[in-house]
């Protein structure tokens, strides 16, 4: 779909992933968390989180712990607007 551009970018380089962009309001470590540990729970096994915000990815990584059988990896990212 055009109004996504990086599903757009991920096909364009043969990428098979489904991408969902997840705005939050709440921008709290641990509502994030949270929001991560529910698609592990609904089954998702193989994760990669971008965040821009260091608290986010410290958060987050703590899952790997608590679910060793879940790929999950985390990546920081620096946003320019």
């Amino acid at each position: 779909s055009k109004n996504n551009p990086v599903k757009n970018f991920l096909k364009s380089v043969g990428a098979k992933v489904q991408v969902v962009p997840k705005p939050f309001d709440d921008r709290a470590p641990s509502f994030k968390k949270n929001w991560i540990e529910k698609q592990i729970e609904a089954g998702y096994n193989d994760i990669e989180v971008f965040d821009d915000s260091a608290a986010n990815i410290k958060s987050i990584n703590t899952l790997q712990k608590k679910y060793p059988d879940v790929r999950l990896r985390t990546r920081k990212v620096n946003y320019k607007a």
